[in-house]
């Protein structure tokens, strides 16, 4: 994969090519905060030699630990991207990130999915809860917060909240996913 940029003149900046990450993870989302940029590299992946066979495009990995990758915004190249082992976190939607301690913590708020087992077979089995993940740049530490027990997804914010710390997410309700029942408003902090 590569992380690229567009400027505020709307021009395509040159391609960071991530080679840290050797196999085709289902990465849906990405969050930012205002030094960083976030991706995660999950238990479910992509096979299209798969799809070639008559088998699903996506599948899952349950022997490999998922990822969180952070890169400064405005790297020019892959040296700068940190990785951070998260077991269990697997995310195809992130709501937001931003930064604290002076920029030296990440804290992102995401559905986690619970069972990546059933992703693309089984939808209705997929369970989301919404996570707090905080990393501490400083000594690499992670910490996991869950913040709702129930069946979360597709979270927004108030866009005037990206890369900021915010305090209300709204999120759909899944009853099973994909069938939406309502939606709440979680508060996070």
């Amino acid at each position: 994969p590569s992380f690229f940029r567009v400027n505020s003149d709307g021009v395509k900046q040159p391609d960071v090519p991530i080679f840290s990450m050797p196999t085709p993870s289902f990465m849906h989302d990405f969050a930012i905060t205002k030094n960083y940029a976030i991706f995660s590299d999950i238990q479910i992946g992509m096979n299209p030699l798969d799809l070639l066979n008559g088998g699903s495009p996506v599948g899952a990995s349950p022997g490999k630990v998922p990822r969180v990758g952070v890169i400064p915004r405005y790297a020019k190249d892959e040296s700068e991207m940190r990785w951070f082992e998260v077991p269990g976190f697997n995310i195809v939607h992130a709501i937001n990130a931003w930064e604290e301690d002076e920029g030296n913590t990440i804290v992102m708020v995401a559905p986690n999915i619970m069972s990546v087992e059933h992703t693309m077979e089984r939808m209705d089995s997929v369970h989301a809860a919404v996570e707090k993940l905080t990393i501490d740049l400083k000594t690499g530490l992670v910490f996991r917060q869950p913040l709702s027990t129930r069946n979360l997804d597709f979270g927004v914010i108030n866009p005037a909240y990206v890369a900021k710390k915010n305090k209300y997410v709204y999120a759909a309700v899944g009853d099973p996913m994909p069938k939406i029942s309502g939606v709440v408003k979680l508060d996070v902090s």
